[in-house]
Parts: structure tokens; sequence; C-alpha cells
């Protein structure tokens, strides 16, 4: 017996002198390089959700956040969701899109681009100086290398992509590049011309160009932006050309590279396809077929496509179809709209003929981008029409309302009494709902109240259908509709006469669910772990845990799972943070376990599940060493 526990001690002593020896040249290697400051390339300038890096000598990806530097040999991988931009001293750019990874080298002055999957935009034509001089900053040239090909991207725009099928597909957005083919000859891609690298040589692509969508977010030409108005028209246009009319063109698209479908499967000679997607971000190509055997011929790039919504103005006054009844001419009108947030600019145009020709225009591209209204003065008695036309800071599309009408006919009678003031009371433009979708509306009348005996109150949806009316003594009124979404309501003050007195400006009213609680995300950032299973332990069995807070949580369930019994605690806390010391009070015995929250807000209503939390509870303070593999114990004779 005495000469195994020898054997033991000795095993685990050379086995954990092993351990400790590589972790601490790992991290002496790692720091080492890091430090070496010719060995920089370039920094990371934007990066969203789950981007990760790996130094050259390392074999752990990091995760990675703007402002980090990046050295010659590290390696950058994305997710399905993430995206990372680099920026070189140059000025020059490379936008990393998700669901990739490559590697970036530096020898002497080229950048050399090694895509192992995925997509890569480069902007390899800025360059910028320093000091006030023309000289520039470190300049690089960005090369990139596919099998015995070498592309040199300097001076261009390109994008790049690799599928698993280990083909590269080269575009030139802009500008010139040179390659080496397997021969070794020089040759020139051209802007518009595309190429693809196989392992049986390169392939001259089809020059597909999208014309629509064709607004891009700034410095990445793989990210498209378009903008829709849901209340007027909500598709999405889809425009090309450059592939063969003898074929027919699929449109695919998905929530991400890997879950594309077809949306839409066109006849030949097609160019163009407007299709319904709701607000929200998307991925889509275009592949052509032959119309016989199916088969896929062609494809332009996987492009990432954001779409947002955008509304005209609210017209406030006057109404449509107004006839104003005067006794002197001329007449000024004053015209009232609703401005939306963030835009650039607004514009005014007013005329005399119901289309609105050129010819006929009283006012033209009035700037009326710093007010919501606008007097139109000394018009005269006839029919008028008139729109307002909106453009957003990030787009330069123009979003224009509905043609507007109102009439002026001059009458003599006595001058009327001023119609009632009416003024909105207690009725939030953001209303939310519990199980059913309701909307409610207060007002009151200021002046005249005992002149008007009922109300008609009607509701308008987003496509400016009526949902809900009716006539009512009351000066409130609440209902239950079918959907949430965006209303529009209208109040009038009537007579006894039943004749209408006065219009509450109408009120645009956004109904929406009250939002659940959300899954809990546990805070382990500070909590000890196992260096070999890179799991958070608790000594002793003292369990002490916490998450981020949620206001509308009125208490949290919590289930602990024990893994090898599979037995499984029922528990209930009104924190965020769970303190647990076992059903004994003593700690958990050791062993894994499994830790699960779920929220309830204060409405009883359950929220997601957190992600299952595993954690170890050690058989003592101190872990033990690795556990020894393949080695045989003969026991002794003694």
């Amino acid at each position: 017996m005495k000469t195994n526990f020898r054997r033991l001690f000795w095993a685990f002593f050379l086995s954990g002198s092993c351990f400790i020896a590589t972790f601490l040249w790992s991290n002496a290697q790692e720091k080492k390089f890091q430090i070496t400051d010719k060995n920089k390339i370039a920094q990371v300038t934007y990066t969203n959700e789950d981007a990760r890096k790996k130094i050259a000598r390392s074999l752990q990806w990091l995760p990675i956040s703007s402002g980090d530097t990046l050295y010659d040999g590290d390696s950058i991988r994305t997710s399905d969701k993430s995206e990372v931009k680099i920026s070189f001293d140059d000025g020059k750019s490379i936008v990393v899109d998700s669901g990739s990874t490559i590697v970036i080298q530096k020898n002497k002055s080229e950048i050399s681009l090694d895509l192992v999957e995925g997509s890569l935009y480069v902007d390899a034509k800025q360059t910028v100086a320093t000091d006030g001089d023309d000289r520039k900053t470190n300049k690089s040239e960005i090369i990139f290398r596919s099998d015995k090909n070498k592309f040199n991207l300097d001076g261009t725009k390109t994008i790049l992509s690799k599928n698993k099928g280990q083909q590269t597909q080269v575009n030139i957005l802009d500008g010139q590049a040179k390659f080496n083919d397997s021969s070794g000859k020089v040759k020139e891609l051209s802007k518009g011309q595309s190429l693809t690298v196989t392992q049986n040589g390169i392939k001259t692509n089809l020059e597909i160009k999208i014309i629509s969508p064709s607004l891009f977010k700034p410095g990445d030409q793989l990210s498209q932006v378009y903008f829709i108005n849901p209340e007027a028209d909500p598709t999405v246009r889809f425009k090309w050309k450059g592939f063969p009319k003898e074929q027919e063109i699929s449109l695919l698209i998905g929530d991400s590279k890997k879950n594309m479908v077809e949306k839409a499967n066109l006849p030949v000679a097609s160019d163009s396809v407007n299709t319904l997607l709701p607000l929200g971000t998307y991925y889509w190509q275009l592949i052509s077929k032959d119309p016989k055997t199916k088969n896929k011929l062609h494809s332009s790039s996987v492009y990432k496509l954001e779409i947002h919504s955008r509304y005209p103005p609210i017209i406030l006054a006057p109404e449509n179809n107004k006839i104003y009844e005067v006794e002197t001419l001329p007449l000024g009108v004053n015209l009232k709209w609703q401005k939306p947030q963030d835009v650039k600019s607004v514009f005014l145009e007013l005329s005399n003929h119901p289309q609105m020709l050129s010819s006929f225009l009283i006012l033209k591209n009035i700037n009326v981008s710093q007010v919501q209204d606008y007097l139109v003065k000394d018009l005269k008695e006839g029919d008028y029409y008139w729109r307002l036309s909106t453009k957003y800071h990030d787009s330069d599309l123009s979003f224009q309302t509905k043609i507007q009408k109102f009439s002026i006919k001059k009458l003599i009678k006595e001058p009327p009494k001023p119609p009632p003031v009416l003024a909105w009371t207690k009725t939030p433009e953001k209303q939310f709902y519990l199980s059913q979708p309701s909307i409610e509306l207060n007002w009151e009348a200021q002046t005249r109240k005992n002149e008007i005996t009922q109300w008609k109150i009607e509701v308008l949806n987003q496509n400016n259908e009526s949902v809900a009316q009716q006539v009512s003594e009351l000066n409130q009124f609440k209902v239950q509709l079918t959907a949430s979404g965006r209303y529009i309501a209208y109040v009038e003050a009537l007579d006894k006469a039943g004749q209408s007195m006065a219009k509450l400006s109408p009120r645009s009213i956004e109904i929406s669910e009250f939002p659940l609680a959300k899954a809990p995300i546990f805070k382990i950032e500070d909590l000890k772990r196992n260096q070999l299973t890179n799991k958070v332990y608790f000594e002793n069995g003292i369990l002490d845990v916490q998450w981020n807070n949620q206001p509308i949580v009125k208490e949290y369930e919590i289930e602990l799972i024990a893994k090898k019994s599979n037995d499984t605690e029922k528990l209930n806390s009104n924190k965020n943070r769970f303190e647990y010391r076992g059903k004994n009070g003593t700690g958990l015995t050791p062993g894994s376990y499994e830790l699960v929250v779920t929220p309830i807000d204060q409405h009883d209503r359950r929220g997601p599940a957190s992600e299952s939390f595993e954690f170890e509870v050690p058989s003592q303070t101190s872990l033990s060493a690795p556990k020894l593999k393949n080695l045989n114990i003969k026991q002794s004779s003694d």
C-alpha cells in the first residue's frame, strides 16, 4: 500500500507541475507578444454582439471590443449576429461580416488577409496624412491570398466571400485589383468584375449589379438600409441587372446566412420583384437557375438588409375636404401637422389642381422643417390641394402625405359664435395592455360646455379603417381592440340638433402589450472557476449568486437541480440574489448542480427562464489536481 501511495503522490506531483509550467509559459508568451509595438497592425473601431479574437500564439478565443489593438497573426471570429470593423493607420478598413473567420498578418509593407470562411468588405482606397503634411502614415498594401493566387486589393473597394465548399468569390466594387494566377501571370480585375477561385482554378463571374436596395451603411458595402412607409407602401423592392435573360431567378431571404430560404421564384428575363417583409434585419441573395434542370448557375453576393419604418407628418388641420364658408375674401388658411422625430427636412406644396401638377403650383417646396404649421394668406374662392414631403437624416428618400383638399366659398351670414375650445386630458400617446388590447380616451370642453349635448368618437387603425365609433354624452371612451398597433382617435362635439360644433385635433396613439420581464442574466464574472473544467464552484457548499435586476419583477422562482441524483428543489426569492446553504443549512453536498431562475412580474406573469447556470461544489476547499489517464497501478503484495 505504501508503494501505491508513493506512486500516486509522484504522479500527481509531476502532472501538476507540467500543468503549472504550461500555463505560466502560455501567459508569458501572450504578454510578451502583445507588448511588442512593431507587431501592431490595426485597431477595432466597431463591434456588436458576440465577436472574438485569438492572438497568434494562443489557443484561447477572447471577447473583442471597440478600441482593441490587433497584432500580426491575430484571428477574428464573428457569430451569426455580429460584425467587426477594423481600421488601419493609413485610413483603410475592413468589415468582417457575421459568421466569418479571418487571420490578419503583416510582412514588411503588406497586410495579408486570410479568409477562413464567411464574408469580408475591404475598403483599401482611403489613406490619411499626419501632422498636416503629405506623407502617408504606415502605408501598407492590402493583400488577399487564396490557394496559390495572390490579389493586390490596394486602391479598391472589394467584397470577399468564402463558402463551406472552399470556393472564394472576389467582387470589385470600385478601383482595379491585380492578381497572380496559378501560372504566375499578372492580371487585372476592374470595377464591377467578379471571379470565383476554386481548387481547379479561376472562373470569371457575371457582372451582377444591385439597383435596389441602393442605400448602404457608411463604410460597409455588405450592409444595406431600406425605409418603408407601413401605412402607404410596406413593400420592399429588389431590382438588379446582369443575369442572363434565359435563366430563372430566385430570391433567398433569412434572418441569418444559414437560414436563407426561397422567398420568390421568378420566371426567365425577370429583373425585379416586390415583397412584403416586416421591420427587422435580414440576409438575402439572388441566384439564377436553369429553367429545365433547376440547377444553380450564378449567384450574387450575400447582403445584410435592415428595414426601418418612416412616416410622413400627420395632418391635423384642416381636415380633408373641409369647406370654408366665409363672408369676406381673401382668406388665410392655417395648415397644421404633427412632425415625426428625427426628420431632416419638411417641404410644403399647395396647388389648385387635384393632381398637384407643377404648372398649377401656388406654393412650391416651401421649407417648413422648423415649424408645424403654415399660414397661407390671400386665398380666393375655389378648391385647393396640398401635401407635405419629408426626408430623414439617414436617407435621401422622400415620404409624402396623401393629397389634402379644402375649399373656400363666399357666404353672407351672421358671424358665428367661436367654436368650443376642446382639449385632451389623461390620454397618453403610448398605452399598454395586459391581456386584451384596448384604447382609452379622455377630453374636456373648456368653453361653451352647456351647449354640447353629445360627443362623436371614432378610432381609425393605421390603414385608416374605422375600428370603433360611438355617440355618447360622456367625455370619456374606452373600447377593446383586436390588435396592437398605431391608431388615430377623433372626437367631435355636437349640439342638440346633432350638428358639429368643434373637433379635437386627431391624436396618434400607439397600443402595445405591457412587456414581460426578460430572462435573468447571471453575474458570474467575479466567481471562482475550476481551471480544469472552467466551471464555477462554491467552496463549502455555500451558494451565493446574483443576476440583473428588473424593476417590474415581483419575485423569482428558482430551480436547483442536482445532476447526479436529478433531484430538484424549488425556491422563491424577492431579490435578484440567491444565498443558500442547503436544506439543513450546512451547505450543499459535493457534486454538480444547475440553477434556473424564472421571473414573475407584478401581474403574476411568468417571463422567460434564464439559461441554465452550471456550477460545482468540490469535496474540499482546494480543488484536486488533474485526473490521471491510463495509469496502471499494480497492488503491492505487501
